[in-house]
């Protein structure tokens, strides 16, 4: 992961590298949500914590990581969303979430394209539909 080179007011760096290792995206290991829920729960094991889900999330998810706080507000298309990775080769966005568009490298395209993002209960929002920009492939 590429540590940022900006200020994090509500967490630090070596925090966000914690959520990273945990299993959390860049995205999401950069997010204040997230770092105020494992502060809620006030614990050290990343295994535990977790955050909205439902109402926030990345590609995998079908959303455009919504209700995001924290330092890349208004850069997610900037670094690939996954690993942080910058200037991405491909550009995300979907259809819950219009006019948010996250970032996405070659090898977390891969993710992507193999994402089921039809299967969803339909207690959830509409279907998920994701436009990839940079190759002009549909998912």
């Amino acid at each position: 992961m590429i540590a940022p080179a900006y200020p994090i007011e509500n967490f630090s760096g070596a925090e966000a590298m914690a959520a990273r290792d945990a299993r959390f995206s860049f995205v999401c290991s950069m997010c204040e949500h997230l770092h105020a829920g494992k502060r809620k729960l006030q614990t050290n094991d990343w295994a535990i914590v977790y955050c909205t889900g439902r109402t926030c999330s990345g590609p995998l998810g079908g959303r455009g990581y919504p209700k995001y706080k924290g330092p890349l507000a208004g850069l997610l298309s900037m670094f690939c969303w996954q690993c942080g990775i910058p200037g991405p080769a491909h550009g995300i966005t979907s259809n819950v979430d219009p006019g948010q568009m996250l970032g996405c490298c070659d090898k977390h395209m891969r993710l992507v394209r193999e994402g089921d993002f039809s299967s969803r209960p339909a207690s959830e929002p509409k279907k998920q539909k994701l436009c990839i920009f940079g190759n002009e492939v549909e998912v």
